[in-house]
């Protein structure tokens, strides 16, 4: 029965954690994004929704023409005609030898933190 209990223990760890890594689309609707400024609806842990808003600048950044998470990247001083598809960002972005098109998953780079739109910092989380 031991054994059991371990199981059932490690199997509601592992589950929170991924709940944890999770991306904001799960509990978030999107908006709008209004220049580097994403826009979005959250759920909060007592149940509200929260609107929120992050610059994309503080997460996103430009690394050889290739959008990628970065702390206070700037992307958008060298990416452009950026929309939103479906919770993914698409941009052309300057890259080392002309311009590349983008098409990069937010959820790998912003997170809800009880009903806030937050960069993803650690590697870890990455």
């Amino acid at each position: 029965m031991r054994g059991l209990s371990l199981f059932t223990w490690t199997l509601l760890s592992a589950g929170t954690a991924v709940q944890a890594l999770r991306g904001f689309e799960d509990t978030c609707s999107i908006l709008d994004l209004l220049g580097t400024a994403l826009y979005a609806d959250c759920d909060a842990k007592n149940g509200d929704l929260v609107r929120t808003s992050i610059n994309l600048n503080k997460c996103l950044g430009n690394v050889n023409g290739n959008l990628a998470c970065r702390a206070n990247g700037n992307y958008g001083k060298s990416c452009y005609d950026c929309v939103l598809l479906s919770g993914q960002l698409m941009c052309t972005c300057a890259g080392p030898y002309g311009y590349v098109l983008n098409l990069y998953n937010l959820n790998r780079c912003i997170r809800n933190e009880n009903g806030e739109l937050v960069c993803r910092t650690s590697r870890r989380e990455l």
